[in-house]
């Protein structure tokens, strides 16, 4: 979560056309959209483990987003504030 301190706005997406990772070149309203590296070869579990790795990353970027005071850099409010049933 450095990356939204420094003011980076960064959601992450699995893309099987894309093997290397990076900046998609689009954007979800504020937010930058990279594509995370995907390979075919990759044993599924490791392929899920990404994709719930990075939907739990979005939805910690779009809550902090939405509520930056709550997060103070070198603070345990980082860990703290996010509600365990976010949807």
């Amino acid at each position: 979560m450095v990356r939204f301190y420094h003011g980076y706005l960064r959601i992450y997406e699995m893309d099987q056309s894309n093997r290397e990772g990076g900046f998609s070149g689009r954007y979800d309203g504020p937010f930058e959209v990279w594509l995370d590296a995907y390979r075919p070869e990759d044993p599924k579990a490791w392929k899920f483990s990404r994709e719930i790795f990075w939907e739990e990353h979005n939805k910690m970027m779009r809550y902090m987003k939405d509520h930056p005071k709550k997060f103070r850099l070198g603070s345990s409010a980082i860990t703290n504030s996010l509600p365990h049933a976010a949807q």
